[in-house]
């Protein structure tokens, strides 16, 4: 039989592997820390949805405060309760398409530490509560203050 030279092993020479030992805690290791990541994962997509949320109410507070800073005082003063709906991207729509609700109270005179009551007719005071289809036993309430600016 022919034997080839290059293929003899040489002199105290050792062939290196992992052993099936290491390779299994190696193995338990990463999953370790791959499951740990999953769960973590949950959580930030919650947060994240949370986050949109809270942006949109915010956007949604906002143009209802500007259209009710915009509007003439002697019409706002006379308002009654109303409800606003509005879609996932906070623009206004129909009660049908809605995922948000938010309803502004009637106007309620504030009166100011100090001041008398004829100041208290120059300031009004509006809370807009805001839920949405998604968490609706979660209501977020923002009061607005809207001065008489001559209007």
């Amino acid at each position: 039989m022919k034997t080839f030279p290059q293929l003899k092993k040489r002199a105290g020479f050792r062939a290196r592997a992992f052993t099936l030992v290491e390779v299994v805690l190696a193995l338990g290791v990463a999953s370790f820390g791959l499951i740990s990541m999953l769960g973590l994962l949950g959580i930030g997509l919650k947060n994240y949805h949370d986050a949109i949320n809270t942006t949109t109410e915010a956007e949604i507070t906002q143009q209802i405060a500007n259209q009710l800073e915009l509007a003439s005082y002697s019409v706002i003063a006379t308002n009654t309760a109303t409800t606003y709906y509005f879609t996932q991207e906070g623009v206004a729509t129909n009660a049908a398409g809605a995922i948000y609700s938010a309803s502004v109270s009637a106007p309620a005179k504030l009166t100011v530490p100090g001041g008398n009551s004829a100041s208290s007719t120059n300031t009004l005071t509006f809370t807009i509560s805001i839920w949405s289809k998604s968490s609706p036993q979660v209501t977020n309430a923002i009061p607005i203050h809207i001065a008489n600016n001559g209007s």
